[in-house]
């Protein structure tokens, strides 16, 4: 299925990296077929959504992403680690609160596993 670009934004904002873009296209379905074991769907689709401001809040993903991203933080409280202070602020990274909320997931996944 293609999807007709929202804007011309839209169009000059992919263009304007389209070796990131598709870069970012071959991480998303990599979460999506690490997550199959959590009951995700995982069709190689990748659909793009834009915005005109970054979101302030982490939306939801679905079941598979949400189950994995919420089930660190709930284990490594357990052990007196508190996630949120693994997430980056937005001054010592300016990425959007979703991409710094994952690297927390992540960093607290590395330390559970370690």
């Amino acid at each position: 299925m293609l999807l007709a670009p929202s804007s011309l934004r839209a169009v000059l904002t992919v263009a304007a990296d389209l070796t990131g873009t598709l870069q970012a296209e071959a991480c998303a379905r990599e979460l999506a077929k690490r997550l199959v074991p959590w009951s995700a769907v995982c069709n190689d689709q990748v659909v793009w959504h834009f915005i005109d401001r970054p979101l302030n809040y982490v939306v939801y993903l679905g079941l598979a992403y949400n189950s994995a991203h919420d089930s660190t933080p709930w284990t490594l409280d357990e052990y007196g680690i508190d996630t949120k202070a693994l997430e980056p602020t937005k001054d010592q990274m300016p990425l959007p609160i979703l991409v710094r909320s994952a690297l927390a997931a992540w960093s607290g996944w590395r330390l559970g596993v370690n």
